[in-house]
């Protein structure tokens, strides 16, 4: 809700539960001041459920079943992203070969926020953020046409150009699947492969804005999964910060 303009389109959730204890305020003595600080350094517990956004354009939705804060964590249970018109019609709409993507989270925990630092900075550091049974849906139909001087960054470009500040110590995916399909230009049924038992870890993630100097060299990624549910598959890799963002796998 914007006090100016009034409720935020394409923005809703209900079932609000907030609780500060121990707050000790002299509501009478006049050096009293309530600061975000304050607060913060209280047992704070904070919980939304039924959150719902759409895009811009409204051809993709998010929806979340509970986002919970305890203490200096953040928790967000039952996410869903995707396409709100079905794939096929998503990539009917853009006209051209791209990506649609379905995704279900069950958990994803941000560990020891530093509040302080986003306090002072704007800047969201904490120690450790956990995805628990990712389940990604990558589906492509290369029957479209090819859409021309179409440029794909690096993700290494990606973090260095984010439009806001985050740094933790180490992402982890645990239990996560993923899985791809295609239909080929002259295919009557699409093509598939998935990588299932999916652990990953990647340390330090950072992201930065366009204009900051980047704080690391390289961030190593760790994986291991099984490919079709039967091939194991391990992955040591280093990605680093400086053009052209090489990766050494």
């Amino acid at each position: 809700f914007n006090k100016e303009t009034g409720p935020i389109d394409r923005l809703s959730f209900d079932g609000v539960n907030f609780e500060l204890d121990d707050l000790n305020l002299d509501l009478i003595g006049k050096n009293q001041s309530i600061s975000p600080q304050l607060l913060l350094e209280k047992d704070l517990s904070l919980s939304l459920s039924n959150y719902h956004l759409l895009s811009e354009d409204s051809l993709n939705k998010v929806e979340i079943g509970k986002i919970s804060f305890l203490e200096n964590d953040l928790i967000v249970e039952n996410i869903s992203f995707g396409p709100s018109v079905g794939r096929y019609n998503y990539l009917n709409q853009q006209g051209f070969q791209s990506d649609a993507i379905d995704g279900l989270i069950k958990k994803v925990t941000l560990e020891n926020i530093d509040f302080k630092e986003y306090l002072e900075n704007k800047k969201i550091r904490a120690q450790e953020i956990f995805l628990d049974n990712l389940e990604l849906d990558v589906f492509r139909d290369k029957r479209l046409p090819l859409k021309e001087g179409v440029y794909k960054p690096m993700p290494q470009d990606l973090l260095r150009n984010a439009s806001f500040d985050l740094e933790v110590d180490s992402v982890k995916i645990r239990n996560g699947i993923i899985r791809y399909q295609e239909f080929a230009p002259k295919s009557m049924l699409p093509g598939s492969i998935y990588f299932g038992d999916l652990n990953m870890v990647m340390a330090p993630f950072v992201m930065t804005k366009e204009e900051e100097e980047f704080p690391y060299e390289f961030t190593w990624v760790k994986a291991n999964t099984k490919l079709m549910g039967e091939g194991e598959v391990n992955l040591n890799a280093k990605m680093f910060y400086k053009e052209p963002y090489p990766m050494e796998v």
